[in-house]
Protein backbone atom coordinates (compact mmCIF):
# COMPACT_ATOMS: atom_id res chain seq x y z
CA UNK A 1 0.00 0.00 0.00
CA UNK A 2 1.56 3.27 -0.75
CA UNK A 3 2.13 5.40 2.55
CA UNK A 4 -0.61 7.75 1.49
CA UNK A 5 -3.48 5.26 0.65
CA UNK A 6 -6.71 4.74 3.04
CA UNK A 7 -7.96 1.94 1.10
CA UNK A 8 -7.63 -1.38 1.36
CA UNK A 9 -6.04 -3.30 -1.71
CA UNK A 10 -4.88 -6.67 -2.17
CA UNK A 11 -1.26 -4.90 -1.95
CA UNK A 12 -2.61 -3.40 1.32
CA UNK A 13 -2.84 -6.72 3.94
CA UNK A 14 -0.26 -6.64 6.42
CA UNK A 15 0.87 -10.07 7.63
CA UNK A 16 0.56 -10.78 11.08
CA UNK A 17 3.75 -13.54 10.70
CA UNK A 18 6.73 -11.98 9.14
CA UNK A 19 8.90 -13.67 6.57
CA UNK A 20 11.83 -15.33 7.34
CA UNK A 21 14.65 -13.56 5.13
CA UNK A 22 16.73 -16.46 5.53
CA UNK A 23 17.12 -19.17 3.71
CA UNK A 24 14.64 -22.48 5.11
CA UNK A 25 16.02 -24.30 7.71
CA UNK A 26 17.35 -27.81 6.93
CA UNK A 27 18.23 -30.80 8.92
CA UNK A 28 21.52 -31.50 7.10
CA UNK A 29 24.54 -29.52 8.60
CA UNK A 30 26.98 -27.72 6.55
CA UNK A 31 29.74 -27.52 8.86
CA UNK A 32 31.07 -31.00 9.24
CA UNK A 33 34.15 -29.87 11.10
CA UNK A 34 32.94 -28.43 14.27
CA UNK A 35 34.91 -26.15 16.60
CA UNK A 36 34.57 -28.73 19.51
CA UNK A 37 34.73 -32.21 17.55
CA UNK A 38 38.05 -34.03 18.31
CA UNK A 39 39.28 -34.67 14.68
CA UNK A 40 42.71 -36.92 13.77
CA UNK A 41 44.43 -33.40 12.92
CA UNK A 42 43.39 -32.71 16.85
CA UNK A 43 44.48 -35.28 17.90
CA UNK A 44 48.00 -34.90 16.26
CA UNK A 45 48.27 -31.31 17.60
CA UNK A 46 48.08 -32.49 20.80
CA UNK A 47 50.90 -35.18 19.74
CA UNK A 48 53.27 -32.25 19.00
CA UNK A 49 53.05 -32.77 15.27
CA UNK A 50 51.67 -29.12 14.36
CA UNK A 51 55.60 -27.71 13.67
CA UNK A 52 56.14 -30.90 11.41
CA UNK A 53 53.34 -29.84 9.42
CA UNK A 54 54.26 -26.28 9.16
CA UNK A 55 57.65 -27.60 7.99
CA UNK A 56 56.40 -29.39 5.16
CA UNK A 57 54.24 -26.54 4.09
CA UNK A 58 57.65 -24.76 3.90
CA UNK A 59 59.52 -27.53 1.90
CA UNK A 60 56.53 -27.06 -0.42
CA UNK A 61 57.68 -25.13 -3.15
CA UNK A 62 60.06 -24.86 -6.19
CA UNK A 63 63.76 -24.79 -5.63
CA UNK A 64 63.62 -26.10 -1.69
CA UNK A 65 65.88 -28.97 -0.82
CA UNK A 66 64.52 -32.20 0.78
CA UNK A 67 66.52 -34.35 1.94
CA UNK A 68 64.32 -37.52 3.00
CA UNK A 69 60.75 -36.76 4.62
CA UNK A 70 61.76 -39.69 7.28
CA UNK A 71 64.28 -37.42 8.42
CA UNK A 72 62.51 -34.11 8.48
CA UNK A 73 60.06 -36.45 10.76
CA UNK A 74 62.57 -38.03 12.92
CA UNK A 75 62.60 -35.21 15.46
CA UNK A 76 59.02 -35.47 16.29
CA UNK A 77 58.97 -39.27 17.39
CA UNK A 78 58.09 -39.33 21.11
CA UNK A 79 57.00 -42.39 22.57
CA UNK A 80 55.84 -40.25 25.45
CA UNK A 81 53.77 -38.24 23.29
CA UNK A 82 52.18 -41.55 21.17
CA UNK A 83 54.16 -41.25 18.10
CA UNK A 84 56.36 -44.67 17.47
CA UNK A 85 57.67 -44.18 14.49
CA UNK A 86 58.36 -41.27 11.89
CA UNK A 87 55.65 -42.83 9.60
CA UNK A 88 53.17 -42.08 12.45
CA UNK A 89 54.65 -38.96 12.31
CA UNK A 90 54.31 -37.81 9.01
CA UNK A 91 50.28 -39.49 8.81
CA UNK A 92 49.68 -36.77 11.94
CA UNK A 93 51.09 -33.72 10.01
CA UNK A 94 48.92 -35.24 6.87
CA UNK A 95 46.00 -35.41 8.93
CA UNK A 96 46.71 -31.36 10.07
CA UNK A 97 47.52 -30.47 6.51
CA UNK A 98 44.56 -32.49 5.25
CA UNK A 99 42.21 -30.74 7.72
CA UNK A 100 44.15 -27.51 6.14
CA UNK A 101 42.89 -27.68 3.11
CA UNK A 102 39.39 -28.92 3.61
CA UNK A 103 38.72 -26.01 5.58
CA UNK A 104 40.41 -23.00 2.99
CA UNK A 105 37.28 -20.93 2.19
CA UNK A 106 38.63 -20.67 -1.58
CA UNK A 107 39.17 -24.28 -2.10
CA UNK A 108 35.59 -25.23 -0.64
CA UNK A 109 34.00 -22.73 -2.78
CA UNK A 110 35.85 -24.54 -5.66
CA UNK A 111 34.52 -27.50 -4.87
CA UNK A 112 31.44 -26.62 -4.50
CA UNK A 113 31.29 -25.18 -7.65
CA UNK A 114 32.24 -28.23 -9.30
CA UNK A 115 29.98 -30.20 -7.59
CA UNK A 116 26.89 -27.70 -8.60
CA UNK A 117 28.37 -27.52 -12.07
CA UNK A 118 29.30 -30.63 -13.14
CA UNK A 119 27.59 -32.75 -10.57
CA UNK A 120 25.44 -35.99 -11.27
CA UNK A 121 22.26 -37.33 -8.77
CA UNK A 122 22.38 -41.17 -9.11
CA UNK A 123 20.13 -43.02 -7.71
CA UNK A 124 18.84 -46.67 -7.83
CA UNK A 125 16.85 -49.26 -5.80
CA UNK A 126 17.65 -51.40 -3.37
CA UNK A 127 17.83 -54.67 -4.33
CA UNK A 128 15.28 -56.15 -1.57
CA UNK A 129 12.65 -54.55 -3.68
CA UNK A 130 12.30 -56.30 -7.21
CA UNK A 131 10.99 -54.48 -10.33
CA UNK A 132 7.52 -53.34 -9.99
CA UNK A 133 7.22 -53.52 -6.65
CA UNK A 134 7.91 -49.56 -5.49
CA UNK A 135 6.21 -46.45 -6.45
CA UNK A 136 9.46 -44.87 -7.80
CA UNK A 137 10.35 -47.26 -10.58
CA UNK A 138 11.69 -44.45 -12.66
CA UNK A 139 14.11 -44.05 -10.49
CA UNK A 140 15.61 -47.91 -10.40
CA UNK A 141 18.81 -46.76 -12.53
CA UNK A 142 18.22 -42.91 -12.60
CA UNK A 143 21.05 -40.02 -13.27
CA UNK A 144 20.50 -36.18 -13.40
CA UNK A 145 22.99 -33.28 -13.94
CA UNK A 146 22.55 -31.23 -10.56
CA UNK A 147 21.85 -28.26 -12.69
CA UNK A 148 19.05 -29.92 -14.61
CA UNK A 149 17.35 -31.67 -11.62
CA UNK A 150 13.41 -30.67 -11.24
CA UNK A 151 12.43 -29.57 -8.06
CA UNK A 152 9.40 -32.42 -7.98
CA UNK A 153 12.43 -34.99 -9.10
CA UNK A 154 14.74 -34.41 -6.48
CA UNK A 155 11.97 -34.30 -3.65
CA UNK A 156 10.94 -38.02 -4.60
CA UNK A 157 14.51 -38.77 -4.30
CA UNK A 158 14.80 -37.97 -0.97
CA UNK A 159 11.66 -39.12 0.04
CA UNK A 160 12.33 -42.59 -1.25
CA UNK A 161 15.76 -42.38 0.23
CA UNK A 162 14.26 -41.58 3.72
CA UNK A 163 11.39 -44.90 3.11
CA UNK A 164 14.45 -46.52 2.39
CA UNK A 165 13.66 -48.07 -1.01
CA UNK A 166 16.84 -45.70 -3.01
CA UNK A 167 20.16 -45.37 -2.38
CA UNK A 168 20.56 -42.00 -3.54
CA UNK A 169 24.73 -40.29 -4.25
CA UNK A 170 26.14 -37.16 -5.86
CA UNK A 171 28.98 -38.10 -8.11
CA UNK A 172 31.56 -36.12 -9.62
CA UNK A 173 34.75 -37.11 -12.05
CA UNK A 174 36.95 -37.36 -9.23
CA UNK A 175 39.85 -37.76 -11.19
CA UNK A 176 39.81 -34.62 -12.67
CA UNK A 177 38.93 -32.76 -9.65
CA UNK A 178 41.60 -34.38 -7.60
CA UNK A 179 44.08 -32.95 -10.79
CA UNK A 180 43.28 -29.63 -10.20
CA UNK A 181 43.68 -29.91 -6.63
CA UNK A 182 46.94 -30.98 -6.99
CA UNK A 183 48.00 -28.43 -9.72
CA UNK A 184 46.83 -25.94 -7.58
CA UNK A 185 48.01 -27.08 -4.40
CA UNK A 186 51.64 -29.00 -5.18
CA UNK A 187 54.50 -26.98 -6.25
CA UNK A 188 57.61 -29.05 -5.36
CA UNK A 189 59.69 -30.81 -7.39
CA UNK A 190 60.79 -33.43 -5.16
CA UNK A 191 58.94 -37.15 -6.42
CA UNK A 192 58.42 -37.94 -2.57
CA UNK A 193 57.04 -34.69 -1.12
CA UNK A 194 54.81 -34.52 -4.15
CA UNK A 195 53.84 -38.25 -3.66
CA UNK A 196 53.08 -36.77 0.02
CA UNK A 197 50.70 -34.33 -0.90
CA UNK A 198 48.89 -36.38 -3.53
CA UNK A 199 47.93 -38.58 -0.34
CA UNK A 200 46.87 -35.64 1.98
CA UNK A 201 44.77 -34.05 -0.93
CA UNK A 202 42.69 -37.28 -2.02
CA UNK A 203 42.43 -38.13 1.94
CA UNK A 204 41.27 -34.48 2.19
CA UNK A 205 39.00 -34.40 -0.21
CA UNK A 206 36.85 -38.30 0.16
CA UNK A 207 37.11 -38.15 4.19
CA UNK A 208 36.34 -33.71 4.70
CA UNK A 209 35.67 -32.54 1.39
CA UNK A 210 33.78 -34.74 -0.66
CA UNK A 211 30.92 -35.74 2.17
CA UNK A 212 31.00 -31.80 3.60
CA UNK A 213 30.06 -30.74 0.06
CA UNK A 214 27.51 -33.24 -0.76
CA UNK A 215 25.68 -31.88 2.03
CA UNK A 216 26.08 -28.64 1.32
CA UNK A 217 24.78 -29.13 -1.95
CA UNK A 218 22.19 -31.71 -1.41
CA UNK A 219 20.96 -28.88 1.98
CA UNK A 220 21.14 -26.21 -1.58
CA UNK A 221 19.10 -27.90 -3.46
CA UNK A 222 16.47 -29.09 -1.23
CA UNK A 223 16.36 -25.77 -0.19
CA UNK A 224 15.76 -24.59 -3.99
CA UNK A 225 12.99 -27.33 -4.82
CA UNK A 226 11.25 -26.27 -1.38
CA UNK A 227 10.97 -22.91 -2.43
CA UNK A 228 9.65 -24.42 -5.86
CA UNK A 229 7.05 -26.16 -4.68
CA UNK A 230 5.94 -23.84 -2.02
CA UNK A 231 5.32 -20.75 -4.95
CA UNK A 232 3.59 -24.42 -6.61
CA UNK A 233 1.36 -24.99 -3.12
CA UNK A 234 0.98 -20.99 -2.96
CA UNK A 235 -0.74 -20.77 -6.30
CA UNK A 236 -2.75 -23.52 -6.26
CA UNK A 237 -4.00 -22.61 -3.11
CA UNK A 238 -4.56 -19.30 -4.49
CA UNK A 239 -6.54 -20.68 -7.10
CA UNK A 240 -9.36 -22.76 -4.87
CA UNK A 241 -9.91 -19.83 -2.66
CA UNK A 242 -10.31 -17.53 -5.11
CA UNK A 243 -12.55 -19.59 -7.03
CA UNK A 244 -15.91 -17.81 -7.76
CA UNK A 245 -18.69 -18.22 -5.31
CA UNK A 246 -22.21 -19.73 -6.72
CA UNK A 247 -23.88 -17.19 -4.71
CA UNK A 248 -26.18 -17.15 -1.45
CA UNK A 249 -28.42 -19.97 -2.95
CA UNK A 250 -29.88 -22.96 -1.16
CA UNK A 251 -27.74 -25.51 -1.46
CA UNK A 252 -27.53 -29.54 -1.28
CA UNK A 253 -23.92 -30.86 -0.56
CA UNK A 254 -23.52 -34.35 -1.54
CA UNK A 255 -20.78 -36.89 0.13
CA UNK A 256 -20.56 -39.85 -2.43
CA UNK A 257 -19.45 -43.35 -1.53
CA UNK A 258 -20.44 -47.02 -2.60
CA UNK A 259 -21.13 -48.83 0.12
CA UNK A 260 -21.60 -46.50 2.73
CA UNK A 261 -23.91 -44.78 0.80
CA UNK A 262 -24.09 -40.86 -0.22
CA UNK A 263 -24.47 -38.08 2.42
CA UNK A 264 -27.04 -35.42 1.38
CA UNK A 265 -26.97 -32.31 3.90
CA UNK A 266 -28.91 -29.06 2.78
CA UNK A 267 -28.53 -25.86 3.20
CA UNK A 268 -30.33 -22.36 3.21
CA UNK A 269 -28.87 -19.41 1.27
CA UNK A 270 -26.54 -18.64 4.03
CA UNK A 271 -25.09 -22.21 4.47
CA UNK A 272 -27.59 -22.49 7.36
CA UNK A 273 -27.78 -26.44 8.12
CA UNK A 274 -31.34 -27.66 7.75
CA UNK A 275 -31.53 -31.31 6.88
CA UNK A 276 -29.29 -34.63 6.48
CA UNK A 277 -30.15 -37.71 4.39
CA UNK A 278 -28.07 -41.28 3.80
CA UNK A 279 -28.94 -42.49 0.55
CA UNK A 280 -27.39 -46.02 -1.13
CA UNK A 281 -27.90 -45.06 -5.48
CA UNK A 282 -25.01 -47.37 -5.73
CA UNK A 283 -26.33 -51.17 -4.32
CA UNK A 284 -29.64 -52.61 -5.89
CA UNK A 285 -32.27 -50.97 -8.38
CA UNK A 286 -34.95 -50.91 -5.27
CA UNK A 287 -32.05 -48.81 -3.22
CA UNK A 288 -31.65 -46.29 -6.09
CA UNK A 289 -35.56 -45.70 -6.20
CA UNK A 290 -35.24 -45.28 -2.85
CA UNK A 291 -32.33 -42.75 -2.79
CA UNK A 292 -34.36 -40.94 -5.85
CA UNK A 293 -37.27 -40.26 -3.60
CA UNK A 294 -35.25 -38.76 -0.78
CA UNK A 295 -33.01 -36.91 -3.44
CA UNK A 296 -36.41 -34.90 -5.05
CA UNK A 297 -38.08 -34.50 -1.41
CA UNK A 298 -34.80 -32.68 -0.07
CA UNK A 299 -34.92 -30.78 -3.38
CA UNK A 300 -38.35 -29.77 -3.83
CA UNK A 301 -39.11 -29.30 0.41
CA UNK A 302 -35.73 -26.77 0.87
CA UNK A 303 -35.85 -25.33 -2.58
CA UNK A 304 -32.70 -26.26 -3.58
CA UNK A 305 -30.80 -24.41 -6.40
CA UNK A 306 -26.96 -25.96 -6.46
CA UNK A 307 -25.82 -29.24 -5.96
CA UNK A 308 -22.39 -29.87 -4.60
CA UNK A 309 -21.13 -33.15 -5.56
CA UNK A 310 -17.54 -34.00 -4.10
CA UNK A 311 -15.19 -35.34 -6.05
CA UNK A 312 -14.28 -38.63 -4.07
CA UNK A 313 -15.28 -42.18 -4.26
CA UNK A 314 -17.95 -42.54 -6.33
CA UNK A 315 -18.27 -39.18 -8.00
CA UNK A 316 -18.69 -39.72 -11.28
CA UNK A 317 -21.54 -42.49 -10.80
CA UNK A 318 -23.44 -39.71 -8.23
CA UNK A 319 -23.19 -37.22 -10.69
CA UNK A 320 -24.74 -39.52 -13.14
CA UNK A 321 -27.62 -40.92 -10.60
CA UNK A 322 -28.07 -36.99 -9.77
CA UNK A 323 -28.66 -35.86 -13.38
CA UNK A 324 -31.33 -39.07 -14.03
CA UNK A 325 -32.99 -37.38 -10.64
CA UNK A 326 -32.83 -33.58 -12.01
CA UNK A 327 -33.69 -34.79 -15.40
CA UNK A 328 -37.51 -35.66 -14.16
CA UNK A 329 -37.96 -32.16 -12.05
CA UNK A 330 -39.51 -29.44 -13.41
CA UNK A 331 -36.66 -26.58 -12.10
CA UNK A 332 -33.46 -28.62 -12.20
CA UNK A 333 -30.71 -27.66 -9.42
CA UNK A 334 -27.22 -26.80 -11.06
CA UNK A 335 -25.04 -29.36 -10.32
CA UNK A 336 -21.14 -29.02 -9.49
CA UNK A 337 -18.59 -30.99 -8.93
CA UNK A 338 -16.51 -29.78 -5.61
CA UNK A 339 -13.05 -30.35 -4.57
CA UNK A 340 -13.35 -32.31 -1.45
CA UNK A 341 -10.10 -32.44 0.03
CA UNK A 342 -9.92 -31.86 3.37
CA UNK A 343 -13.70 -32.00 3.93
CA UNK A 344 -12.98 -35.08 6.45
CA UNK A 345 -10.24 -32.93 8.05
CA UNK A 346 -12.70 -30.09 8.66
CA UNK A 347 -15.90 -32.46 9.87
CA UNK A 348 -13.28 -33.94 12.41
CA UNK A 349 -11.80 -30.43 13.59
CA UNK A 350 -12.38 -28.46 16.79
CA UNK A 351 -14.02 -26.21 14.65
CA UNK A 352 -16.62 -28.58 13.17
CA UNK A 353 -17.24 -29.46 16.24
CA UNK A 354 -17.91 -26.20 17.91
CA UNK A 355 -20.27 -25.34 15.29
CA UNK A 356 -22.32 -28.68 15.04
CA UNK A 357 -21.45 -30.27 18.15
CA UNK A 358 -24.57 -32.78 17.61
CA UNK A 359 -23.92 -33.97 14.41
CA UNK A 360 -21.73 -36.87 12.98
CA UNK A 361 -18.57 -36.24 11.33
CA UNK A 362 -20.71 -37.51 8.01
CA UNK A 363 -22.93 -35.07 8.36
CA UNK A 364 -20.27 -32.11 8.74
CA UNK A 365 -18.26 -33.31 5.80
CA UNK A 366 -21.43 -32.92 3.19
CA UNK A 367 -22.34 -29.67 4.73
CA UNK A 368 -18.47 -28.47 3.89
CA UNK A 369 -19.33 -29.60 0.69
CA UNK A 370 -22.06 -27.91 0.42
CA UNK A 371 -20.66 -24.57 1.84
CA UNK A 372 -17.06 -24.58 -0.70
CA UNK A 373 -20.00 -24.33 -3.40
CA UNK A 374 -21.42 -21.35 -2.34
CA UNK A 375 -18.34 -19.30 -1.05
CA UNK A 376 -14.95 -21.37 -1.09
CA UNK A 377 -12.84 -18.76 0.75
CA UNK A 378 -15.45 -18.85 3.66
CA UNK A 379 -15.06 -22.46 3.89
CA UNK A 380 -11.92 -23.30 2.90
CA UNK A 381 -10.34 -21.03 5.69
CA UNK A 382 -11.46 -23.10 8.62
CA UNK A 383 -9.05 -25.96 7.03
CA UNK A 384 -5.50 -25.91 7.57
CA UNK A 385 -3.92 -25.36 4.08
CA UNK A 386 -1.87 -28.26 4.32
CA UNK A 387 -4.55 -30.47 4.01
CA UNK A 388 -6.67 -28.55 1.08
CA UNK A 389 -4.23 -31.06 -1.25
CA UNK A 390 -2.69 -28.02 -2.71
CA UNK A 391 0.36 -30.20 -3.86
CA UNK A 392 1.59 -33.73 -4.09
CA UNK A 393 4.99 -32.99 -2.38
CA UNK A 394 3.70 -30.54 0.68
CA UNK A 395 4.87 -32.93 3.36
CA UNK A 396 8.60 -32.77 2.31
CA UNK A 397 9.20 -29.34 2.07
CA UNK A 398 10.44 -27.64 4.77
CA UNK A 399 7.20 -27.54 6.97
CA UNK A 400 7.63 -24.16 9.36
CA UNK A 401 8.22 -22.41 5.37
CA UNK A 402 4.95 -23.76 4.16
CA UNK A 403 2.92 -23.28 6.82
CA UNK A 404 4.09 -19.62 6.64
CA UNK A 405 3.61 -19.28 3.12
CA UNK A 406 0.07 -20.72 2.76
CA UNK A 407 -1.08 -19.09 5.80
CA UNK A 408 0.17 -15.15 4.12
CA UNK A 409 -1.67 -16.32 1.06
CA UNK A 410 -4.75 -17.06 2.99
CA UNK A 411 -4.56 -13.93 4.67
CA UNK A 412 -3.97 -12.15 1.12
CA UNK A 413 -7.10 -14.06 -0.11
CA UNK A 414 -9.24 -13.09 2.95
CA UNK A 415 -8.05 -9.14 2.26
CA UNK A 416 -8.06 -9.15 -1.45
CA UNK A 417 -12.04 -10.11 -1.37
CA UNK A 418 -13.12 -8.67 1.27
CA UNK A 419 -15.50 -9.96 4.31
CA UNK A 420 -18.92 -9.73 5.20
CA UNK A 421 -18.48 -8.88 9.03
CA UNK A 422 -22.48 -10.05 9.56
CA UNK A 423 -21.74 -13.09 7.92
CA UNK A 424 -18.09 -14.24 8.33
CA UNK A 425 -17.44 -17.39 10.68
CA UNK A 426 -14.81 -16.55 13.84
CA UNK A 427 -12.36 -18.40 11.15
CA UNK A 428 -12.44 -16.52 8.05
CA UNK A 429 -12.31 -13.31 10.60
CA UNK A 430 -9.27 -14.36 12.27
CA UNK A 431 -7.46 -13.90 8.62
CA UNK A 432 -8.30 -10.01 8.44
CA UNK A 433 -5.34 -8.07 8.92
CA UNK A 434 -5.41 -6.85 12.63
CA UNK A 435 -7.87 -9.49 13.93
CA UNK A 436 -6.90 -11.88 16.54
CA UNK A 437 -8.67 -14.72 17.29
CA UNK A 438 -10.04 -13.08 20.40
CA UNK A 439 -11.05 -10.24 18.72
CA UNK A 440 -12.58 -12.42 16.10
CA UNK A 441 -14.21 -14.43 18.95
CA UNK A 442 -15.84 -10.78 20.34
CA UNK A 443 -17.02 -9.79 16.72
CA UNK A 444 -19.20 -13.14 16.61
CA UNK A 445 -20.33 -13.10 20.04
CA UNK A 446 -21.37 -9.33 19.96
CA UNK A 447 -23.35 -10.09 16.57
CA UNK A 448 -25.32 -12.83 17.89
CA UNK A 449 -25.69 -10.29 21.07
CA UNK A 450 -26.83 -6.77 19.35
CA UNK A 451 -27.79 -8.08 15.94
CA UNK A 452 -26.03 -7.37 12.34
CA UNK A 453 -23.35 -4.64 12.49
CA UNK A 454 -25.16 -1.64 10.32
CA UNK A 455 -21.85 0.41 9.80
CA UNK A 456 -18.15 -0.07 10.69
CA UNK A 457 -18.25 2.71 13.63
CA UNK A 458 -19.64 -0.11 15.67
CA UNK A 459 -16.83 -2.39 15.22
CA UNK A 460 -15.21 0.18 18.02
CA UNK A 461 -18.39 -1.28 20.21
CA UNK A 462 -16.64 -4.94 20.16
CA UNK A 463 -14.46 -6.04 23.33
CA UNK A 464 -11.07 -5.45 22.50
CA UNK A 465 -10.90 -3.95 18.69
CA UNK A 466 -9.29 -0.96 19.72
CA UNK A 467 -8.44 2.13 17.66
CA UNK A 468 -5.26 1.12 15.80
CA UNK A 469 -6.87 -2.87 15.43
CA UNK A 470 -9.67 -0.65 13.85
CA UNK A 471 -7.55 1.27 11.89
CA UNK A 472 -5.65 -1.94 9.97
CA UNK A 473 -9.06 -3.72 9.70
CA UNK A 474 -11.77 -1.95 8.76
CA UNK A 475 -10.93 -2.11 5.15
CA UNK A 476 -11.56 -5.76 4.45
CA UNK A 477 -14.54 -6.10 6.82
CA UNK A 478 -17.78 -4.99 4.39
CA UNK A 479 -21.26 -4.25 5.79
CA UNK A 480 -23.79 -4.80 3.03
CA UNK A 481 -27.05 -3.31 2.93
CA UNK A 482 -25.77 -1.03 5.65
CA UNK A 483 -26.05 2.79 7.00
CA UNK A 484 -23.58 4.00 4.80
CA UNK A 485 -22.97 2.89 1.44
CA UNK A 486 -19.05 3.23 1.35
CA UNK A 487 -18.91 0.60 4.14
CA UNK A 488 -19.49 -2.25 1.37
CA UNK A 489 -16.24 -1.08 -0.32
CA UNK A 490 -12.73 -1.43 0.39
CA UNK A 491 -12.10 2.27 1.19
CA UNK A 492 -11.25 2.79 4.29
CA UNK A 493 -13.70 4.99 6.89
CA UNK A 494 -10.70 7.34 6.93
CA UNK A 495 -11.63 8.86 3.62
CA UNK A 496 -15.50 8.52 3.68
CA UNK A 497 -15.30 12.96 3.37
CA UNK A 498 -12.92 12.49 0.59
CA UNK A 499 -15.56 10.26 -1.26
CA UNK A 500 -18.28 12.75 -0.28
CA UNK A 501 -17.04 15.57 -1.77
CA UNK A 502 -16.30 14.13 -4.52
CA UNK A 503 -20.25 12.86 -4.83
CA UNK A 504 -21.22 16.44 -4.00
CA UNK A 505 -19.15 17.61 -6.98
CA UNK A 506 -20.73 15.49 -9.12
CA UNK A 507 -24.08 15.96 -7.85
CA UNK A 508 -25.01 12.48 -7.13
CA UNK A 509 -26.40 10.48 -3.67
CA UNK A 510 -23.96 8.89 -2.55
CA UNK A 511 -25.53 5.34 -3.38
CA UNK A 512 -25.34 6.12 -7.23
CA UNK A 513 -21.91 7.20 -7.36
CA UNK A 514 -20.69 3.83 -6.45
CA UNK A 515 -22.83 2.69 -9.89
CA UNK A 516 -21.64 5.61 -12.22
CA UNK A 517 -18.88 4.34 -12.88
CA UNK A 518 -18.67 6.12 -16.21
CA UNK A 519 -18.77 9.43 -14.56
CA UNK A 520 -16.08 8.26 -11.87
CA UNK A 521 -13.92 7.32 -15.09
CA UNK A 522 -13.82 11.11 -16.37
CA UNK A 523 -13.39 12.34 -12.94
CA UNK A 524 -10.70 15.20 -12.97
CA UNK A 525 -8.61 13.37 -9.53
CA UNK A 526 -5.97 16.58 -9.59
CA UNK A 527 -8.57 18.73 -8.18
CA UNK A 528 -8.49 16.37 -4.95
CA UNK A 529 -4.84 15.91 -4.76
CA UNK A 530 -3.66 17.66 -1.07
CA UNK A 531 -1.01 17.36 1.39
CA UNK A 532 -2.43 13.98 2.76
CA UNK A 533 -3.75 12.79 -0.33
CA UNK A 534 -1.68 11.87 -3.34
CA UNK A 535 -2.56 11.11 -7.15
CA UNK A 536 -1.75 7.51 -7.04
CA UNK A 537 -4.15 7.24 -3.33
CA UNK A 538 -7.13 8.94 -5.48
CA UNK A 539 -7.12 6.52 -8.45
CA UNK A 540 -7.03 3.76 -5.90
CA UNK A 541 -9.61 4.58 -4.23
CA UNK A 542 -11.92 5.40 -7.49
CA UNK A 543 -11.03 2.06 -8.77
CA UNK A 544 -12.35 0.42 -5.71
CA UNK A 545 -15.53 2.31 -5.70
CA UNK A 546 -15.92 1.10 -8.92
CA UNK A 547 -15.85 -2.90 -7.45
CA UNK A 548 -17.97 -2.31 -4.53
CA UNK A 549 -19.37 -5.72 -2.45
CA UNK A 550 -17.13 -8.85 -1.06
Amino acid sequence: MRSQLKVASPQSYRPKSKAASRRPNSKISTCPIGPKRRTRATVAREKGLAPLAERLQQLNHTGVAVSSLTQEAMPYVAADQGVTSAEEALRGAADILAEQVAEQAARRAQVRRIFLQQGVFTATIKKTHPPGTTKYEMYRRYQCPVPAIASHNLLALLRGEKEGILKLSLTVDTEQLLAQLESQLITTAVPELRAFYRDLIQDAFNRLLRPAITREVMADKKAGADEVSIATFETNLKHLLLAAPAGMKPTLGVDPGFRTGCKLAAGDRIGKFLAYEAIFPHQSQASATRAATTLKRLIQTHRIELIAIGNGTASRETQRFVADVCAQLDAAPVTVMVNEAGASVYSASEAALQEFPDLDVTVRGAISIARRLQDPLAELVKIDPKSIGVGQYQHDVDQTRLRQKLDDTVESCVNYVGVDVNQASKELLTYVSGITGTIANNIVAHRNRHGPFRQRQQLLQVKQLGPKAFEQAAGFLRIRDGDQPLDNTAVHPERYGLVDAIAQDLQLPLGQLLQSTGRLQSLALERYVSDSVGLPTLQDIVEELKKPGP
